[in-house]
């Protein structure tokens, strides 16, 4: 095999590694994101109190909207603000 020949076999062999580098990084991204995903539904199966766990099953089975609202990584910090809010507004009407 002559220099001109070996210099065009490496460099086939380079894209060849380049590509399959390239194939894997995707994949690795793909895993990621699949990852990901199962953590946000294993999250969002969860509930702060264990009485509203039949409820909160309930309803995301049957209202997809609900389903992809607790998929949201910030779903439950924002059902506690809104939550904590509703009580200091009935506490000051209360107490007022």
């Amino acid at each position: 095999m002559d220099a001109g020949n070996l210099a065009i076999a490496t460099q086939v062999r380079i894209a060849e590694v380049e590509d399959m580098v390239s194939k894997q990084d995707r994949a690795a991204r793909r895993l990621a994101n699949i990852d990901n995903e199962i953590i946000a539904i294993q999250r969002s199966t969860k509930t702060e109190l264990p009485f509203m766990q039949p409820l909160h099953n309930y309803m995301r089975m049957h209202y997809r909207w609900y389903y992809n609202w607790h998929l949201s990584r910030y779903s439950s910090n924002i059902n506690w603000i809104i939550f904590l809010a509703a009580v200091f507004v009935l506490l000051f009407y209360i107490l007022k």
